[in-house]
């Protein structure tokens, strides 16, 4: 065969390294221009930069599939880098010409106004509907007008975000207390919620899409998230995570909590802003499920009557509870203040022995059943019609005062008021400072916790003093709170001291134990005005 001449090998060598040249250029030719990897290779080599091309941009917010994926796993975090890589729309948040049409509505900026205005779109035009939670796109939810609750409005955000050019994460979340109930049953409901991350003027923040609230000094490497919710997926959508219906997704939060320890939750206590009013407002203490403080509420039943009566009656109470049925835990209903159902015949449920105990009248045959009465010292509603329909026009109807009825427990016979005697609820230190300065004088005096219900002993009392520091959170109990509407006041101090029904009511609130002690010590002598 012989061999080639040094001439012949540089002359060949040199041939061979121009055609190998020419071909890498046209298979990268071939290979950015055809199968997205330009946008791969340019996010990868930009890890550090805050920006990537307009073009860029304008294709991952215009792409109908994901081209850079964003999903990692289960309770991992995303990969912050580069905020325009969510601007990304996958299949259920592809943003259509009737969504671009709407976002041309609102302004540019990509700012908190932006986000109202979103927001504020949301509210005027989308309404609570039935039907799947897990399996409408985006363009499906906004061009119906129908959501079937928090999932439908996070997809329809993110992809109104997405189409103003604001970066947005779909966030999914579990209820802690719900994950505390999960580990002794393999059945029941799931309690969750969704939450977006958007990004504008260079920082990240939380926005609850639903409830419309953008949280302040947001960390987005904290997975515990206000209201007792703690993150388990972040994505572009829903199906991005790998559930496409109601019933996957059952599944998946089921089989991801099974074992999972609730006490690595720890409420971080964001402030907010309200996106409809533009104050800025504390998100509160979470509780959680516990035997010992209670939810202020159980509201049970199908989700429409649920969120309708909540609406219109519950909506200022924290730490109350919304469920079905067959997801009462006996513990929980016999440490609440108020169990309101709501039941309609055509949506079959079964309710647990000890519940029908305390509320004969859902086994009655004669319907409309509408209860609202105290019995041991708790409130007890029911609200039960033949359809769903009818009970939701009975709730739209009932007074607005329909829960500050007269505290008639039938269970308590009739008692007469005890002159000159007081009641005092709050912690020790208040407690002392408001005894030495006021009721030294009194003959029959008693000192209880919030928490320590003795509801014969209120009724009888004429002085019923409250003293409470947001510092030291307990619960109270549901009949002074129908005496003192002034409890759910976010604007401190409050003080409140008047005659009602037959009672003297004093209220004194404060953020802090200090605070209410210095605001008790200051009072005027005569501040009891008897």
């Amino acid at each position: 065969m012989g061999f080639l001449k040094a001439s012949e090998r540089r002359s060949s060598g040199g041939a061979t390294m121009k055609h190998l040249l020419i071909g890498l250029i046209v298979l990268s030719v071939f290979l950015f221009s055809g199968c997205g990897l330009l946008q791969y290779f340019t996010v990868a080599e930009s890890v550090e930069q805050e920006t990537v091309e307009q073009s860029v941009v304008e294709k991952l917010k215009n792409s109908n599939g994901i081209e850079v994926p964003v999903f990692r796993g289960y309770f991992l975090n995303v990969d912050y880098s580069n905020p325009e890589l969510f601007l990304q729309c996958g299949p259920q948040t592809r943003i259509t010409d009737e969504i671009a049409a709407i976002a041309d509505q609102f302004n540019d900026n990509k700012d908190l106004s932006t986000i109202k205005e979103i927001y504020g779109w949301m509210m005027r035009n989308l309404r609570g509907v039935e039907g799947e939670k897990f399996g409408r796109t985006s363009h499906e939810i906004i061009t119906s007008g129908g959501v079937t609750g928090c999932t439908d409005y996070g997809l329809a955000f993110v992809s109104l975000a997405r189409a103003k050019g604001i970066p947005s994460v779909f966030i999914q979340t579990a209820r802690i207390d719900w994950i505390e109930a999960r580990k002794s049953s393999n059945s029941g409901m799931i309690v969750g919620h969704i939450l977006v991350e958007v990004f504008i003027e260079g920082k990240w923040y939380l926005v609850d899409s639903t409830s419309g609230r953008l949280y302040l000094n947001y960390d987005r490497n904290n997975f515990s998230l206000p209201d007792g919710y703690y993150v388990f997926a972040k994505s572009i959508e829903v199906w991005d995570s790998g559930a496409k219906s109601e019933k996957e997704n059952w599944q998946m939060m089921m089989d991801l909590f099974w074992i999972f320890d609730p006490s690595v939750y720890n409420n971080p206590g964001y402030d907010y802003i309200d996106l409809t009013t533009g104050e800025t407002k504390s998100s509160g203490v979470f509780t959680g499920h516990s035997t010992v403080i209670g939810s202020s509420a159980l509201i049970f039943g199908k989700r429409s009557p649920v969120e309708l009566f909540d609406d219109r009656f519950t909506a200022h109470l924290s730490n109350k509870r919304l469920l079905d049925l067959y997801f009462a835990d006996i513990d929980e209903v016999m440490s609440t203040q108020r169990i309101i159902v709501l039941h309609s015949l055509d949506q079959p449920a079964t309710m647990p022995d000890y519940m029908l105990s305390i509320i004969p009248e859902f086994s009655s045959s004669e319907t409309p059943v509408i209860l609202n009465e105290i019995r041991d010292g708790r409130r007890i509603v029911l609200i039960m019609t033949d359809t769903t329909d009818e009970l939701m026009k009975i709730i739209k109807e009932l007074p607005e005062d329909f829960l500050d009825g007269p505290l008639n427990d039938e269970n308590v016979s009739d008692v007469e008021i005890v002159k000159d005697s007081v009641l005092v609820y709050g912690m020790s230190n208040p407690v002392g400072v408001f005894e030495e300065r006021f009721i030294k004088g009194f003959s029959r005096k008693g000192f209880l916790s919030l928490g320590n219900s003795q509801y014969e002993r209120f009724l009888e009392t004429e002085l019923v003093v409250v003293l409470y520091s947001l510092d030291y959170p307990d619960k109270m109990p549901f009949y002074i709170e129908e005496y003192l509407p002034e409890f759910s006041s976010s604007e401190l101090p409050v003080i409140v001291n008047e005659w009602r029904e037959g009672k003297q009511i004093i209220l004194i609130k404060t953020s802090t134990e200090a605070e209410l002690i210095d605001l008790i010590g200051r009072l005027p002598d005569d501040f009891l005005l008897r």
